[in-house]
């Protein structure tokens, strides 16, 4: 009943979120200064539903994959990150569904299993980084926006990972001992995963 009642709270906020949802491509300010073009690009990255749950569930999943797994998968998100910005515009249209299929299947494998192995993770960070690089930049030409947009782009698809993984670390370091600590993240990546659900869903409406 309890689990019951959680998800049903994941639904439903899951469907709250999907009012901010667009299908179309991301609409930047013109003549901003470059630190609002740069708050401008992180705030697709952080407040997106689509590429913050992808990268929320990727950064939930370093973490009870290694403690202190960040800075073992920080690298490759960077590369990551930076190839989606190389390649965006050879973006294919399956982009936007690929990163909800991704971050779905990131956070289910969270919840699910008790240990993940590095390639698997490594392969869902990187996936993760490209993808939401693809789909930020959906419909716009190569070099078309301002460089202060991408670098906010570029970081802060960086920092929705990051911050999953540190809100998780926080959360081990201080009742690393308790067995509870770890299942609270694994229920956090049930909810992340039952709202891209939602709107994997959505995308067949």
């Amino acid at each position: 009943m309890k689990m019951t009642a959680n998800l049903n709270r994941a639904a439903l906020f899951g469907l709250l979120t999907l009012a901010s949802f667009s299908s179309h491509a991301h609409s930047f300010g013109a003549g901003t200064d470059a630190f609002q073009a740069f708050v401008e690009g992180a705030r697709v990255m952080l407040f997106e539903p689509i590429t913050l749950f992808a990268g929320l569930s990727a950064g939930l999943m370093i973490t009870l994959w290694r403690s202190g797994g960040m800075l073992v998968a920080w690298p490759a998100l960077i590369v990551a990150t930076l190839v989606g910005f190389l390649a965006a515009t050879l973006a294919p249209e399956w982009a936007k569904m690929a990163l909800i299929v991704v971050g779905t299947l990131t956070a289910a494998l969270a919840a699910v299993l008790q240990s993940h192995k590095q390639a698997a993770v490594m392969l869902l960070v990187v996936l993760t980084g490209v993808l939401s690089l693809f789909v930020a930049l959906e419909g716009h030409a190569w070099m078309e926006l301002t460089a202060a947009i991408y670098v906010g782009l570029i970081l802060g698809g960086q920092f929705s990972v990051v911050i999953g993984a540190a809100l998780a670390q926080m959360l081990l370091e201080k009742f690393g001992t308790a067995a509870w600590s770890r299942i609270g993240i694994r229920v956090a990546a049930s909810w992340l995963a039952a709202m891209q659900i939602l709107i994997l869903a959505f995308q067949f409406v």
